[in-house]
């Protein structure tokens, strides 16, 4: 394992990977550290980094944890200054494992930092490794007195990322929440991603996050309301149901002029015939919704009774096109024989 001939490079590699597990299992630790902090130290990088996940798997483990030095936990802060980024990712996935020392504490935070901030925007590249810096610098500063200004600069650092990336952290980092920058950051992320192959992908993020802005106070949301139209109409017209989502959330919060701005476009974008028109008439009962909750909320009593009897007879209205049109919709499947 010392060796340091370019030969057995591969091979000291493929040990190093494998040697955690094997003192892990076999009550070997006290006989592999060594060789595991030798290759902690070597002079390949590709080594270096399989040792830095070997002892991310050891400290894992709660009965070995305690078991091992300091100068794990300084090999691996150590690591996250290395000028190879194999190395630097590895100690980005074991940072928040080791308790590192209150003296480096300050350092390491702007450490991980700074790397998630060099390569948060270059995509595809390494979405792991800043996914775990960000991840390793909020453990690091919660409960401390700068918890607040990292979370303020985690956000600041996920702005910098496309849609997708910033969805999928945003909606991992609930808790960034009642931070006063949060909302404007979800808003951004919403925004349809530059790259289309990717816009219709982590729906079940977007719809959690969207979610989550319906239950802020609806101050909060007013400055981006407008901008939340914008992205509900980007999704028109080949996926509505997107939009309601968002003109959902804005009828929560009170904004009825808005989500009735979104119903209407749905209703206008989708044509009147055969085969479209249950949506239609759908899209007109979700805008009379809208109609009954505005009026409902002003105290309207005259309004709200028309709004309810619009919607209760597009009801109908759909009661009746379901039944004297489904089987033309569905011509190849023979209409259902009375009992």
């Amino acid at each position: 394992m010392w060796a340091t001939d370019p030969e057995i490079a591969s091979t000291r590699r493929e040990l190093t990977a494998i040697l955690g597990g094997v003192a892990k299992e076999q009550g070997s630790l006290a006989t592999a550290l060594p060789y595991l902090y030798s290759a902690l130290v070597g002079a390949d990088q590709a080594v270096r980094a399989a040792a830095v996940s070997a002892f991310s798997a050891l400290l894992e483990e709660d009965g070995v944890r305690d078991q091992l030095p300091e100068l794990v936990t300084e090999g691996i802060v150590n690591a996250l200054t290395d000028k190879y980024l194999i190395v630097v990712a590895a100690a980005c996935d074991a940072i928040g494992l080791v308790d590192v020392p209150a003296d480096k504490r300050v350092d390491v935070m702007n450490q991980l930092l700074a790397i998630a901030a060099t390569y948060a925007s270059q995509r595809y590249t390494a979405d792991r490794m800043v996914s775990d810096a960000l991840e390793g610098v909020r453990r690091l500063a919660r409960g401390t007195p700068v918890e607040s200004r990292v979370d303020a600069s985690v956000l600041r650092i996920i702005d910098s990322m496309g849609s997708y990336e910033a969805v999928q952290q945003l909606s991992r980092m609930r808790s960034l929440a009642t931070e006063p920058a949060w909302v404007a950051s979800v808003v951004k992320a919403l925004r349809p991603d530059s790259d289309p192959q990717l816009r219709r992908l982590r729906d079940d993020d977007k719809e959690r996050l969207l979610r989550l802005l319906g239950e802020q106070p609806p101050e909060r949301v007013a400055p981006h309301v407008q901008e939340l139209v914008s992205i509900a109409l980007s999704h028109l017209p080949q996926r509505a149901y997107k939009a309601w989502q968002v003109g959902d959330v804005l009828a929560s919060l009170g904004y009825f002029a808005e989500a009735k701005q979104i119903a209407e476009k749905v209703v206008e974008l989708t044509p009147d015939v055969l085969a479209a028109r249950p949506y239609r008439l759908r899209a007109q009962q979700i805008l009379a919704c809208f109609d009954t909750e505005a009026a409902a909320a002003a105290g309207n009593e005259t309004t709200l009774a028309d709004a309810l009897a619009r919607w209760e007879s597009i009801g109908q209205e759909i009661a009746r096109d379901d039944e004297e049109n489904e089987h033309a919709r569905r011509p190849f499947i023979p209409p259902y024989l009375p009992e």
